[in-house]
Protein backbone atom coordinates (compact mmCIF):
# COMPACT_ATOMS: atom_id res chain seq x y z
CA UNK A 1 0.00 0.00 0.00
CA UNK A 2 1.16 3.36 -0.80
CA UNK A 3 2.26 5.60 1.93
CA UNK A 4 -0.53 8.06 1.24
CA UNK A 5 -3.18 5.34 1.50
CA UNK A 6 -1.64 4.06 4.71
CA UNK A 7 -1.81 7.57 6.20
CA UNK A 8 -5.47 7.90 5.14
CA UNK A 9 -6.25 4.45 6.48
CA UNK A 10 -4.47 5.22 9.72
CA UNK A 11 -6.23 8.63 9.99
CA UNK A 12 -9.59 7.01 9.20
CA UNK A 13 -8.98 4.31 11.80
CA UNK A 14 -7.94 6.96 14.33
CA UNK A 15 -11.07 9.01 13.60
CA UNK A 16 -13.20 5.88 13.89
CA UNK A 17 -11.52 5.00 17.18
CA UNK A 18 -12.12 8.54 18.47
CA UNK A 19 -15.79 8.44 17.41
CA UNK A 20 -16.16 4.99 18.92
CA UNK A 21 -14.41 6.12 22.13
CA UNK A 22 -16.63 9.18 22.26
CA UNK A 23 -19.80 7.11 21.78
CA UNK A 24 -18.76 4.32 24.11
CA UNK A 25 -16.91 6.19 26.85
CA UNK A 26 -17.30 9.96 26.75
CA UNK A 27 -21.07 10.26 26.02
CA UNK A 28 -22.09 7.96 28.89
CA UNK A 29 -19.60 9.75 31.14
CA UNK A 30 -21.08 13.15 30.17
CA UNK A 31 -24.58 11.78 30.84
CA UNK A 32 -23.48 10.58 34.30
CA UNK A 33 -21.88 13.96 34.96
CA UNK A 34 -25.10 15.76 33.89
CA UNK A 35 -27.21 13.43 36.07
CA UNK A 36 -24.89 14.01 39.01
CA UNK A 37 -25.03 17.78 38.47
CA UNK A 38 -28.85 17.60 38.46
CA UNK A 39 -28.77 15.51 41.65
CA UNK A 40 -26.26 17.94 43.19
CA UNK A 41 -28.58 20.87 42.39
CA UNK A 42 -31.51 18.99 43.98
CA UNK A 43 -29.40 18.24 47.08
CA UNK A 44 -28.30 21.89 47.29
CA UNK A 45 -31.96 22.94 47.15
CA UNK A 46 -32.83 20.41 49.86
CA UNK A 47 -29.96 21.68 52.03
CA UNK A 48 -31.16 25.26 51.57
CA UNK A 49 -34.71 24.22 52.59
CA UNK A 50 -33.36 22.30 55.60
CA UNK A 51 -31.27 25.33 56.59
CA UNK A 52 -34.32 27.56 56.33
CA UNK A 53 -36.38 25.06 58.36
CA UNK A 54 -33.61 24.89 60.99
CA UNK A 55 -33.61 28.67 61.38
CA UNK A 56 -37.41 28.72 61.54
CA UNK A 57 -37.36 25.90 64.11
CA UNK A 58 -34.92 27.88 66.28
CA UNK A 59 -37.32 30.84 66.13
CA UNK A 60 -40.28 28.62 67.00
CA UNK A 61 -38.37 27.11 69.94
CA UNK A 62 -37.48 30.57 71.25
CA UNK A 63 -41.10 31.67 70.89
CA UNK A 64 -42.24 28.47 72.62
CA UNK A 65 -39.91 29.14 75.58
CA UNK A 66 -41.19 32.72 75.78
CA UNK A 67 -44.81 31.52 75.69
CA UNK A 68 -44.10 28.88 78.36
CA UNK A 69 -42.58 31.56 80.60
CA UNK A 70 -45.60 33.76 79.97
CA UNK A 71 -47.93 30.84 80.75
CA UNK A 72 -46.08 30.25 84.03
CA UNK A 73 -46.53 33.93 84.88
CA UNK A 74 -50.22 33.76 84.02
CA UNK A 75 -50.62 30.57 86.03
CA UNK A 76 -49.50 32.50 89.10
CA UNK A 77 -52.38 34.88 88.49
CA UNK A 78 -54.71 32.03 87.49
CA UNK A 79 -54.00 29.21 89.95
CA UNK A 80 -54.63 25.57 89.10
CA UNK A 81 -57.15 25.11 91.89
CA UNK A 82 -59.86 27.10 93.56
CA UNK A 83 -58.64 28.71 96.74
CA UNK A 84 -61.91 29.67 98.38
CA UNK A 85 -60.49 30.52 101.79
CA UNK A 86 -57.59 32.53 100.39
CA UNK A 87 -59.71 34.56 97.99
CA UNK A 88 -62.44 35.33 100.51
CA UNK A 89 -59.80 36.27 103.09
CA UNK A 90 -58.11 38.64 100.62
CA UNK A 91 -61.40 40.27 99.64
CA UNK A 92 -62.50 40.50 103.28
CA UNK A 93 -59.15 42.10 104.23
CA UNK A 94 -59.55 44.61 101.38
CA UNK A 95 -63.08 45.38 102.62
CA UNK A 96 -61.91 45.85 106.22
CA UNK A 97 -59.04 48.09 105.05
CA UNK A 98 -61.60 50.25 103.23
CA UNK A 99 -63.91 50.31 106.31
CA UNK A 100 -66.67 48.46 104.48
CA UNK A 101 -69.35 46.34 106.01
CA UNK A 102 -70.09 43.19 104.01
CA UNK A 103 -73.84 42.57 104.05
CA UNK A 104 -74.08 39.53 101.77
CA UNK A 105 -71.89 37.13 99.81
CA UNK A 106 -73.52 34.66 97.41
CA UNK A 107 -71.55 32.30 95.18
CA UNK A 108 -72.51 31.93 91.52
CA UNK A 109 -72.20 28.77 89.43
CA UNK A 110 -68.75 28.09 88.03
CA UNK A 111 -68.49 28.72 84.28
CA UNK A 112 -66.02 26.55 82.39
CA UNK A 113 -64.23 28.19 79.46
CA UNK A 114 -61.67 26.78 77.05
CA UNK A 115 -58.62 26.83 79.37
CA UNK A 116 -59.95 28.42 82.52
CA UNK A 117 -63.01 28.49 84.78
CA UNK A 118 -64.77 31.65 85.96
CA UNK A 119 -65.56 31.58 89.64
CA UNK A 120 -67.85 34.40 90.74
CA UNK A 121 -69.61 35.74 93.87
CA UNK A 122 -72.24 38.42 94.29
CA UNK A 123 -71.38 40.90 97.05
CA UNK A 124 -73.45 43.52 98.80
CA UNK A 125 -71.56 46.00 100.98
CA UNK A 126 -72.15 49.24 102.81
CA UNK A 127 -69.62 52.05 103.16
CA UNK A 128 -68.87 55.55 101.92
CA UNK A 129 -68.44 56.28 98.24
CA UNK A 130 -64.70 56.93 98.63
CA UNK A 131 -64.18 53.78 100.70
CA UNK A 132 -65.79 51.75 97.91
CA UNK A 133 -63.20 53.27 95.56
CA UNK A 134 -60.40 52.36 98.01
CA UNK A 135 -61.76 48.81 98.15
CA UNK A 136 -61.82 48.51 94.35
CA UNK A 137 -58.25 49.79 94.22
CA UNK A 138 -57.18 47.20 96.83
CA UNK A 139 -58.88 44.42 94.85
CA UNK A 140 -57.00 45.56 91.75
CA UNK A 141 -53.71 45.09 93.61
CA UNK A 142 -54.40 41.51 94.69
CA UNK A 143 -51.80 38.99 93.47
CA UNK A 144 -54.38 37.10 91.45
CA UNK A 145 -56.82 38.40 88.90
CA UNK A 146 -60.20 39.49 90.26
CA UNK A 147 -62.67 41.22 87.96
CA UNK A 148 -65.34 43.47 89.47
CA UNK A 149 -68.47 43.75 87.29
CA UNK A 150 -72.06 44.91 87.52
CA UNK A 151 -71.21 47.52 90.16
CA UNK A 152 -74.20 49.51 91.34
CA UNK A 153 -74.42 51.96 94.24
CA UNK A 154 -77.39 53.49 96.01
CA UNK A 155 -77.68 55.76 99.02
CA UNK A 156 -77.86 53.75 102.25
CA UNK A 157 -80.97 55.18 103.83
CA UNK A 158 -81.01 58.70 105.14
CA UNK A 159 -77.69 58.61 106.96
CA UNK A 160 -75.83 61.90 107.09
CA UNK A 161 -72.44 60.19 106.83
CA UNK A 162 -72.83 59.67 103.08
CA UNK A 163 -73.04 55.89 103.26
CA UNK A 164 -73.79 53.97 100.10
CA UNK A 165 -74.86 50.43 99.53
CA UNK A 166 -72.91 48.79 96.71
CA UNK A 167 -73.64 45.56 94.90
CA UNK A 168 -71.16 43.96 92.53
CA UNK A 169 -69.96 40.65 91.17
CA UNK A 170 -66.36 39.65 91.89
CA UNK A 171 -65.00 37.04 89.49
CA UNK A 172 -61.72 35.22 89.75
CA UNK A 173 -60.31 32.69 87.34
CA UNK A 174 -58.88 29.19 87.74
CA UNK A 175 -56.55 27.79 85.09
CA UNK A 176 -57.55 24.35 83.85
CA UNK A 177 -54.56 22.46 82.49
CA UNK A 178 -55.46 20.28 79.55
CA UNK A 179 -54.45 16.66 79.93
CA UNK A 180 -51.78 15.65 77.41
CA UNK A 181 -53.22 14.00 74.29
CA UNK A 182 -53.32 10.23 74.44
CA UNK A 183 -50.54 8.50 72.52
CA UNK A 184 -51.74 7.10 69.20
CA UNK A 185 -50.60 3.54 68.66
CA UNK A 186 -49.34 2.69 65.16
Amino acid sequence: MKRRNRVFAFAGAAVMLMVLARCQVLVPMEERIAARRTRLAALDAAIARADSDRRRLAGIRAESRMLEDRLDTLKSMLPLERETDGILREIDAAARTASMRVLRIAPRPILDREVYSEWAWDFQVESTYHDVGLFLDAVGRLPRTVRIADLSMTAAGEAADGSVRAAYTATTFVYREEPPPAAVEP
